[in-house]
């Protein structure tokens, strides 16, 4: 996928979510517009930076806002989350995609063990696009989204999206023999083409 589907997705958010997300802000912490990073809210996001002299990986698209401070915004996220949109966003996706708590899909933003994951997230939602590189770092781009948002998206095309049953079953299967810690319980993988699907039906 390239930058132009980045930007769209971006223009989309924008339209779509934006408001919502202003909104929640100025009724929980408004000073959070005066970080430079929270400017935009919605950005293709080159840079996550957390400190200086060490490596501090990208992100496809962030959707903020973003806590690059010492402190966390949890419950700004949260906040969010109950938005009408956002919230029906979110529940959408899931129904269509994978992600490890695949119980209770009718009370998805209710479900306390997805949505406390990551309770120091640098943003909202992380989103990694996934379609040329190997498989080792589409696992990679799925431990970054979960690390950095408090949602983690990956959307995949290609042959991503012929075998992200495969990946994501080999994940889960580690984790249920307890050799991996329960990791990435905080992300969505989905399709683009179900992807662009929700996205485009929220407009109506």
């Amino acid at each position: 996928m390239t930058k132009e589907y980045e930007q769209a997705v971006v223009k989309k958010f924008s339209s779509l979510f934006l408001d919502e997300i202003e909104a929640t802000i100025r009724q929980r912490e408004p000073t959070i517009f005066n970080r430079l990073e929270n400017n935009p809210l919605i950005k293709r996001q080159k840079l996550m930076k957390i400190g200086e002299g060490f490596y501090s990986p990208t992100l496809d698209i962030g959707v903020g806002p973003y806590a690059f401070l010492p402190g966390s915004l949890n419950q700004v996220y949260l906040n969010i989350l109950r938005k009408n949109k956002i919230k029906e966003f979110i529940r959408n996706i899931s129904r269509k995609g994978f992600y490890f708590l695949k119980t209770g899909h009718n009370r998805f933003i209710d479900n306390s063990e997805f949505i406390y994951q990551n309770n120091n997230a640098r943003c909202f939602l992380a989103i990694e696009i996934e379609n040329k590189t190997t498989r080792k770092h589409f696992i990679g781009s799925s431990l970054n989204a979960s690390m950095m948002g408090k949602i983690g998206i990956v959307i995949c095309e290609g042959e991503f999206a012929e075998h992200i049953e495969r990946l994501f079953g080999y994940i889960k299967e580690m984790i249920h023999r307890a050799k991996s810690p329960p990791i990435m319980q905080n992300v969505i993988w989905i399709k683009k083409e179900d992807f662009d699907e929700i996205l485009n039906s929220s407009f109506k």
